[in-house]
Parts: C-alpha cells; structure tokens; sequence
C-alpha cells in the first residue's frame, strides 16, 4: 500500500497484531480524557469514516461512559452507557454502571429496571442484590426488598450492613420478631456501630422487652461519646 493510501493511525507504531478499530478505539479514549465534554454523534461520525462495526462502537461508548462517569459528567454518562447497551444489550457490566448512575439520579425504578434485566440474564451477585433491594426499598416495595437483602446476605453473610437493611426493611412490614433477629445478626458483625445498637433498641422496645432496649440504648451512647473523641 502506498504512503497516501495508508489508513490513519497505521504509520505510528502500532502494533499490527490489533486491529484498526481496537487502535481507534484506544486513541479516542486517549482523546475523550483530555477532553470536558461529549461530542454528540462523534461515534456515528467515525463508523462513516472507518466503517466501525458494532462491537468496535459499543466499546467506544462503554469507554466514553466510563470515562465520563469518573468526570462526574453523570447526564451523558447515562447517554453513552444507554448506547453502549443499544448495541451490545448483554453487557451486565454496563448494565450495572447504568444502574448504580440512575441511582446516584434518584431514578429508582429505571435503575431497578435495569438491575432486574441483568438478574433475568443469568447474573447473581452481592452487589446487585444489594442494589435492587436498596432500589426497592426507596420505592418502598418492602416485600421485594427484604427478599433481596436476603439474598445479599446468603451471598456474603458478612455484611453487618446488609443486615441492618435487612431488618429496617422487615420492621416496615411489621414483622418485628424478624427484623430483631437481623438488627442482632449486624450488631454482632459489626459491635461498634452505635446505630445497629440503637436500632436494635427500638425494635425490642416495639414489642415490649424494654430492659433490653435500654441496655442498647446505653451501648449506642457509650460508642457515640468514643467516636466524638
């Protein structure tokens, strides 16, 4: 091939084992860090010019999005994830971006929404059963959200604050005998939390075992008076 005909990018050095849109593709993340803002149909613009095919735009959005999202830059953050998932619809890892920015944007049921979407697709993790069952007790579904901290809990039974939200979540439904037993479970994982104990006071003291509340009520106050020191 001679010099003029040469696509751009090939005289730099690049190693020939990748391919155009993989070199274009690093280039314009390159582009897109020093740059402060998106360029609406900048995408588009290069799959005319170098005939992108999908998996190369999608992984250009993927990376605008990220990139953009780390910037803060929350609105075309969703816009370019929003795109990424247009092309490639199986991509949980942008599912979830997208999710956990929807969040950020109190859009609770679009960012449920999307969680669910990635739960139907086979994906079961920590992190998104924590986020759905969080969505879901901002929308106060309480049923759906004790299910999933549940799930969270079984999936990584350490977390004092899966626990906790566990039994904020029962309390809501009344179900008083449960949530103590969830505020205990995250007091003993994490025993200097003064909310888990102070919690755990009001739910005892909520079905009449008052000298047991007050006796968390007393530990919570202990560690409050530590924690301002």
């Amino acid at each position: 091939m001679s010099e003029q005909g040469k696509r751009p990018g090939l005289e730099y050095g690049g190693d020939p084992r990748l391919s155009y849109g993989s070199r274009l593709r690093f280039g314009f993340a390159s582009f897109l860090r020093r740059s402060e803002r998106i360029v609406e149909g900048m995408v588009k613009g290069y799959d005319r010019m170098c005939t992108l095919g999908d998996e190369d735009a999608e992984q250009i959005y993927r990376t605008m999005g990220d990139d953009l999202a780390r910037q803060g830059q929350s609105e075309d953050a969703v816009t370019s994830l929003e795109n990424a998932l247009a092309l490639r619809p199986n991509n949980t890892a942008a599912r979830l971006q997208l999710a956990a920015l929807y969040r950020e944007k109190g859009e609770f049921p679009r960012a449920a929404a999307e969680l669910e979407r990635a739960l139907a697709d086979g994906i079961d993790s920590f992190d998104l059963r924590f986020q759905l069952a969080d969505c879901n007790a901002e929308l106060e579904r309480w049923e759906a959200a004790v299910t999933h901290y549940e799930r969270a809990l079984a999936l990584q039974p350490d977390s004092a604050e899966t626990a906790y939200r566990l039994g904020t979540s029962l309390d809501e439904l009344k179900r008083y005998e449960e949530s103590i037993h969830a505020f205990e479970r995250a007091r003993t994982l994490a025993p200097k939390e003064p909310l888990y104990h102070q919690s755990l006071g009001f739910a005892l003291e909520g079905v009449g075992r008052r000298s047991e509340a007050i006796e968390c009520f007393k530990r919570a106050l202990i560690l409050e008076r530590r924690a301002s020191k």
